[in-house]
């Protein structure tokens, strides 16, 4: 049987040229330009390769494109190879010739398209992806290089997304269009198209950025900006209430949505329980709000590019003076943000006209640094079930039983009772934590890993509830209890005082009363701490606390509690008013009026003790030894409106050396008086 071919030499391959592509039926057209018939047939995609289920490695084959070809038995046309390109379309406008082998080495595998884009596998290089400038490149030690084992990428751009964050590495960039103008091709939190429709944020934000040496430098500002997720960002979480309605089967269904903020790259500075699976942002670089504006460490917006005198283009002044302004204002922006989107009781949305207690339902953890190092920083209260830190040691399971059983501490030992941290505590624990009802069976407080006894909240060195022991004294300076020997002291009318801390903290159940904490800090060691001066005032150190200060402090090797030198003069005020605007502490229940102040200092000695009183009765003085009052100049005593009483077994006038001076008997009754 005869095989018709159109003007070629059956087994040599003919020279067409690409001219339709079908993918569906995997064919291209190739037009025989050098043929008797110059006749278009269809031929099976050149593929670089393809596996036998459809697998394939290839490019598109472009229309125009010349390759070899060759009619087989059957009149079929098979594709042989690529040809390089016509004289006529091999050229640039200035007159290089585009020939894509120029990049081959030997030993290498490329893959090049336009633009110079592609892939190069080099035994020394490694794996290089990208473009001329702008690439990744992956070299492991090899014997040409055993040095590289390198992984480096070279953008100006990096972002990674993940089910549990995205991280915008880069200029910044921010969405300044409105909804209505705004046209998101792909995705506007992962797709590379949606930045063609961002704006570069430059010192100047009002003024478009560039690098240029001329009169229109505004340097692009830079940041790296991380968001992390408390749940997988796949699954969509929405807010504590509505994922709460979903759990109770009457969740509505779910609706269009206008543009999401969260769901755009370009959000910043946003942490909300309206939508609280966004747990925490960090930024170095320059803070920037969504708007485009910078941040002071009050997140508030600098003035840059918004008053005429900090705008390049509207300013009256020489550029390089706009710029010194501007770069004086940069340094109050944020360098470094943490922000914790702290969790708060209860299912409710933020009410954000509330402002009860000092709004404490919306505070959230941050810490800021602006770029002259100054740091800012926020600590919310836990809630009345929130943790209560204790002072606890902790070990691992493996490494405590390798050590019981001398074995390798090393390995994976499995604990049965499936707890791998293993908790000791140190210091004085005497506070114990309980739950209410049972609610937390005996999960209320951790147990030691020691004796199984639950773990009590305490200090590192003294037992706190110990403190102000002489004050706890019923009659201090009665003969059955105390110093003993007075019993008509007035300071013996003085109530002891009760606690000084709560025995037990409810942590859970009703009346739950764990709440009001923001840290535990221990130290083993010294601190040692210089704090400066404000300029207006020349002050350290502002110390508002919202209650009460317990302390207990040890002494050093020469016996000394506190050696202070005060520069200057020691003011003091006790009693007045307290807060009113804590809901947890109404007035009804707590004196939060003006009340008047005790001043009250005992001081041990030798099993008994003196005492130093003011309160509203007046000033008391009580010691088991002696008082001596010795005045280099006159010395006054007088009662305005009542009496001066001496009262002793023996009262004497003008003692010396060498006699006590002159004695006042108790009793005028017989001698009217006498002198030894």
């Amino acid at each position: 049987m005869s095989h018709h071919h159109h003007g070629s030499v059956p087994g040599v391959p003919v020279r067409g040229v690409i001219q339709s592509v079908d993918l569906m039926r995997g064919i291209a057209m190739v037009m025989l330009p050098l043929t008797s018939s110059s006749s278009t047939n269809p031929v099976k995609l050149p593929v670089g390769w393809m596996g036998p289920r459809g697998q394939i490695s290839c490019g598109y084959p472009q229309v125009g494109t010349n390759v070899f070809v060759m009619q087989s038995q059957g009149n079929e046309w098979i594709f042989i190879s690529y040809d390089q390109p016509d004289s006529n379309s091999s050229y640039d406008a200035d007159g290089v010739r585009r020939v894509s082998m120029s990049k081959l080495r030997e030993g290498n595998w490329l893959t090049l398209v336009e633009g110079e884009v592609g892939i190069i596998i080099d035994p020394a290089d490694g794996v290089t992806q990208g473009g001329p400038t702008s690439f990744t490149q992956a070299s492991s030690g090899s014997s040409q290089n055993p040095n590289l084992d390198i992984w480096s990428s070279r953008f100006d751009q990096e972002m990674h997304f993940t089910e549990a964050h995205r991280e915008v590495i880069g200029p910044i960039l921010r969405d300044l269009n409105s909804n209505s103008a705004r046209n998101i091709i792909g995705s506007s939190l992962t797709g590379h198209a949606y930045n063609s429709t961002l704006i570069p944020i430059g010192i100047d934000p009002s003024t478009a950025t560039s690098i240029s040496l001329t009169s229109n430098r505004n340097p692009t500002l830079a940041e790296s900006r991380k968001m992390y997720y408390e749940f997988i960002n796949s699954f969509g979480y929405t807010n504590d209430p509505d994922e709460e309605s979903a759990y109770a089967g009457s969740k509505d269904p779910s609706k269009p949505l206008p543009f999401q903020r969260k769901k755009s790259r370009t959000d910043t500075m946003s942490l909300s329980l309206d939508q609280p699976n966004y747990l925490a942002e960090i930024i170095v670089g320059t803070v920037v709000d969504i708007y485009g504006n910078i941040l002071d460490i009050n997140r508030s917006a600098l003035p840059n590019g918004i008053i005429d005198s900090l705008s390049f283009r509207k300013s009256t002044e020489d550029r390089n003076v706009a710029f010194t302004k501007l770069r004086e204002q940069l340094r109050k922006s944020i360098a470094y943000h943490f922000e914790l989107n702290a969790r708060k009781a209860g299912l409710n949305l933020p009410d954000y006209s509330n402002l009860d207690d000092y709004a404490r339902d919306r505070s959230r953890f941050f810490f800021d640094v602006d770029k002259e190092g100054q740091f800012k920083m926020n600590v919310p209260s836990s809630s009345e079930t929130g943790n209560i830190s204790l002072l606890v040691r902790n070990e691992n399971f493996s490494n405590i039983k390798g050590f019981v059983d001398g074995v390798d501490r090393g390995q994976f030992l499995y604990n049965v009772d499936g707890a791998d941290v293993q908790l000791e505590p140190h210091g004085k624990g005497v506070v114990t934590l309980v739950s209410k009802e049972d609610s937390l069976k005996n999960f209320a407080a951790p147990l030691s890993r020691l004796d199984g006894k639950v773990i009590k909240l305490g200090t590192g060195f003294h037992d706190i509830s110990n403190t102000l022991f002489l004050h706890k004294l019923e009659r201090p300076y009665s003969s059955s209890e105390g110093t003993g020997g007075y019993d008509s002291s007035l300071l013996n009318s003085v109530p002891a005082i009760a606690d000084v801390v709560s025995k037990e903290i409810i942590v859970s159940g009703p009346g739950a009363n764990a709440g009001g904490r923001s840290g535990t800090l221990s130290l083993d060691g010294m601190l040692s701490m210089s704090i400066g001066a404000n300029t207006v005032d020349r002050q350290s150190l502002w110390l508002d606390c919202a209650g009460g200060i317990v302390s207990v402090i040890g002494r050093d090797i020469y016996n000394r509690s506190v050696a202070a030198t005060l520069d200057g003069d020691l003011l003091m005020q006790v009693g007045g008013p307290t807060i009113t605007d804590d809901s947890r502490f109404p007035s009804v229940t707590f004196n939060n009026e003006a009340r008047d102040g005790v001043v009250d200092i005992r001081v041990w000695n030798s099993g008994s003790f003196h005492t130093i009183r003011i309160d509203p009765q007046g000033i008391k003085i009580h010691t088991p030894q002696r008082i001596d009052i010795v005045s280099e100049g006159d010395m006054r005593f007088k009662s305005v409106n009542s009496n001066i009483y001496f009262d002793a077994e023996s009262v004497y006038f003008y003692p010396s050396d060498k006699s006590n001076g002159r004695l006042v008997l108790r009793s005028t009754e017989g001698a009217a008086g006498r002198t030894i």
